[in-house]
């Protein structure tokens, strides 16, 4: 008798135990704001509540159609009780940035495992559209300006440097315009160094452009370098913003072999030579040595990785032509889909990071996707660009293999 009574009471526990747990897993999503201009961030946030042991599987990110996504990490687990049993709870968050005005629907996030299959209610997103009649668009949150100088004196032909560094918080890199850089009497400006990156941080994005410029006085006496803004709209880009560095006057001595020079007589070529771009080498030859690497690089041994890699190159070729930056995009991709195919990179800059080069080298397509002017495109010579960027891909060049940015397993 008091073994019968023994199991029923550990019946009834198993029982109770599986009725508590029966509402999890449990997967929710949310997106803050639910309405944005384009261009503007969205954080998607996916909470999935589950019970470790019982409930293991995957979580899938869903499509989030035409917008660009970066992945904001996880956050969790973290116990939390559900109706009396120890659960779990972990937090997903993407970074949006919708690319056209109206309606975004987002469909639905999944957890799946072995007889597991929850999935969360789709969302949606009103996009509106950017103000007509501007000169550029960067919905921000905030937006500073640093700029540091070089030190000692300063004489003609020997160049000022100055470099600004500008930050902007929910938005990327990429989406940070190029500061104005104007020559003026007396000295010329030169843009010479370039870094975008793009720092992932709780819940936001932080944007980074850093240029480095020269000013390289031609002539003795005061040289006067302007003031740069960089405008930007806030308040959820409704309320134009100006961030500002001053500028700054110098002293120029003359050169050397200037001193004893007469009057009026012109100051010496500058000791440092301007270095003129090349011009840009035959299209034909460049795709022939693009090809070549990048064959030599994303070799897999695998029939199909070859047709579908040649299938890429060909659409690379010609989105680079006609100056398509969706197009250029979307074949990089399936280039990496074709190098990767148990875990293909979802953006330009884990393609980069996977093929080992700069993700600056992206930054032309980038900037012209987030461009709002219809005819706004990488043009020849970007295209070229990006086969060149090809062609340097280390042919030894063997990441490891993870999981997706959308994808994460439980166990």
């Amino acid at each position: 008798m008091i073994r019968h009574l023994g199991l029923s009471i550990l019946f009834l526990a198993a029982f109770s135990s599986v009725g508590r747990s029966a509402e999890l897993p449990v997967l929710t999503t949310e997106v803050s704001p639910e309405t944005q201009v384009i261009q503007g961030q969205v954080t998607y946030t996916a909470t999935v509540i589950r019970i470790p042991g019982i409930h293991n599987g995957y979580f899938f990110a869903p499509d989030f159609g035409d917008a660009i996504v970066i992945d904001l990490g996880r956050s969790g687990p973290d116990t939390v009780s559900v109706d009396g049993d120890v659960a779990e709870k972990t937090v997903h968050r993407f970074a949006l940035f919708p690319q056209r005005p109206g309606q975004m629907d987002i469909p639905a996030a999944t957890f799946s495992g072995p007889a597991i299959f929850v999935a969360s209610e789709p969302v949606t997103i009103t996009v509106e559209a950017a103000p007509t009649d501007i000169a550029g668009w960067l919905p921000a949150m905030s937006v500073t300006v640093d700029q540091h100088w070089s030190t000692g004196p300063v004489r003609a032909g020997h160049p000022v440097v100055r470099t600004v560094e500008v930050r902007a918080v929910g938005v990327t890199g990429a989406q940070i315009p190029p500061v104005e850089v104007a020559e003026h009497a007396g000295y010329r400006a030169i843009r010479r160094d370039v870094a975008v990156e793009t720092e992932p941080s709780g819940t936001t994005v932080t944007g980074r452009r850093i240029e480095t410029l020269h000013y390289l006085p031609t002539t003795a006496g005061k040289m006067s370098i302007p003031p740069l803004a960089v405008d930007w709209w806030k308040d959820g880009g409704t309320t134009p913003s100006q961030a500002i560095v001053p500028g700054r006057t110098f002293a120029v001595t003359g050169m050397a072999q200037a001193e004893t020079a007469p009057a009026g007589t012109p100051i010496a070529a500058p000791a440092e030579p301007i270095v003129t771009p090349a011009e840009p080498p035959d299209d034909r030859r460049i795709w022939f040595l693009a090809a070549t690497a990048v064959i030599l690089a994303l070799a897999a041994g695998a029939a199909w990785t070859w047709r579908h890699h040649w299938t890429a190159l060909i659409q690379l070729r010609g989105a680079c032509r006609r100056g398509d930056a969706r197009a250029i995009k979307a074949a990089l991709l399936k280039i990496g889909r074709a190098r990767f195919p148990t875990n293909p990179p979802r953006t330009l800059g884990e393609l980069a990071m996977r093929l080992g080069i700069p993700a600056s080298e992206f930054e032309s397509i980038q900037q012209s996707l987030f461009s709002t002017s219809d005819a706004a495109g990488p043009d020849t010579i970007s295209g070229q660009r990006v086969a060149r960027t090809i062609r340097r891909v280390p042919r030894a060049s063997r990441a490891p293999s993870r999981l997706p940015g959308g994808l994460a397993e439980f166990r």
